[in-house]
């Protein structure tokens, strides 16, 4: 809630817009999906951070006077009418990356000046294009690898801000403050909301930055099927792809990166399933997912290719109907069913039920868990419109993540996480 600062001030951190939206973040996140605080990849750890960087910087926009403020010293409108206006050279992306605005806790990275801060404590931003930014050994470290996702968020963000604003009448070379401010608060406000709906269409493990870009392309997809007015879709698609983040090949669309839909031809059966139940019961929702088993992939095959007698334990973790209503006024009815797969092992026991290779120091006695799952989107009629799954035999994955594990000195199971960010922080602001 509060720290001293260098200048022997008390800074309450508790009053910061940006700290509060950041922290509360987190809280909702880890509600949301409560496997993201797992350790599993250097991208998981960094998504939770990017992503409440992401809410708190675009949740500014619901604060008109203040971006006004900033833009231009002037109020809106004088006491004889006159208009505000900000100059066109203020308003460019360049001049927007580099101002308050895209700036996190300013304050706080003043009163930290002393360990090397001076600034904003993060100005993501600024960190320019660049696809080998994720491959650098400095962003393995979370706040600094989520650093690359807030940048290419912020500047897909600041892109179709200043599109919108060229379509703007100028007086003079110069703008009206009122209506660049309206403009920024509609591209933040669609933006944010991409970037909140886009949870539901993650896989409830193992998140990194292409699954969740996937997400956030399907999510608008959905809801905004034509996207030729401002082209929100096609523009975080190219400023991602200038950061080295795309969509998974696999599982995407090529042309448009969004996720595949589930195929009507695989045998699922949905006649001994109870619809009107499954918008609301975790046991109706198991059922439905033990019954179709194998024709969804749950049940992990062996290495071989055959089908595991014990899939792990499966736990329906959510079930949460959604309507939600486009900017045309239609309205979009889901329902969205996350589950996780649990398997533990022992280290003899790796290589046949994950297929992948223990690490040379594993015990073949040493507990190991591994993690699955996926979310099932059913629409109105009750039939599956999305499987998206990070299934627990994908040898690929599991790898990854059991060598990033072992790298870290962390056995396979998930450990007590609870507190990390906290600590996190704690380290960062002492860095």
């Amino acid at each position: 809630g509060y720290f001293i600062g260098s200048s022997g001030a008390t800074i309450f951190t508790c009053l910061s817009h940006d700290i509060v939206a950041h922290e509360t973040t987190h809280a909702l996140l880890d509600g949301l999906r409560d496997h993201f605080t797992d350790l599993s990849s250097p991208d998981q750890a960094a998504f939770h951070e990017a992503f409440a960087d992401i809410v708190a910087l675009l949740s500014v926009f619901a604060l008109p006077e203040v971006v006004a403020r900033i833009l231009s010293p002037d109020p809106l409108y004088d006491a004889s009418g006159e208009v505000a206006t900000v100059a066109a050279e203020a308003v460019t992306i360049d001049a927007l990356a580099a101002s308050v605005l895209t700036g996190l806790a300013e304050q706080t990275g003043h009163e930290t000046a002393a360990h090397g801060h001076g600034g904003a404590l993060r100005q993501s931003v600024k960190l320019p294009p660049g696809t080998h930014w994720l491959d650098t050994p400095e962003f393995e470290e979370e706040h600094r690898r989520g650093e690359v996702l807030v940048a290419a968020t912020i500047r897909a963000f600041l892109t179709l801000w200043c599109g919108r604003i060229k379509q703007l009448g100028t007086f003079g070379g110069r703008y009206s403050c009122a209506l660049v401010v309206e403009e920024g608060a509609k591209a933040a406000d669609h933006l944010l909301t991409m970037a909140i709906r886009a949870i539901d269409y993650c896989p409830p493990t193992d998140i990194d930055f292409p699954t969740y870009l996937a997400a956030l392309l399907t999510a608008d997809a959905e809801l905004v099927p034509d996207d030729r007015k401002h082209g929100y879709r096609a523009t975080i698609r190219e400023v991602f792809a200038s950061y080295g983040i795309a969509p998974p090949a696999r599982d995407c669309h090529a042309t448009d990166g969004t996720w595949l839909r589930f195929d009507d031809t695989i045998p699922v059966t949905y006649g001994r399933s109870n619809f009107d139940s499954m918008l609301r019961d975790k046991d109706e929702v198991f059922r439905f997912l033990w019954e179709n088993r194998i024709a969804l992939g749950i049940a992990p095959r062996n290495a071989a290719g055959r089908f595991l007698d014990d899939p792990g334990r499966i736990d329906i973790a959510s079930v949460r109907p959604a309507v939600r209503q486009g900017p045309d006024g239609f309205f979009l009815k889901e329902t969205v069913c996350e589950y996780v797969v649990t398997a533990q092992m022992f280290g003899s026991e790796v290589e046949k039920v994950l297929g992948v290779k223990r690490p040379r120091d594993m015990k073949s006695t040493e507990r190991v868990e591994a993690f699955g799952g996926g979310v099932l989107i059913f629409d109105q009629y009750g039939r599956i419109k999305y499987h998206i799954v990070h299934r627990l035999d994908d040898g690929e994955r599991q790898q990854r993540r059991l060598d990033y594990l072992w790298a870290r000195g962390v056995a396979g199971g998930r450990g007590e996480r609870r507190n990390d960010f906290a600590a996190m922080h704690r380290l960062r602001q002492g860095a």
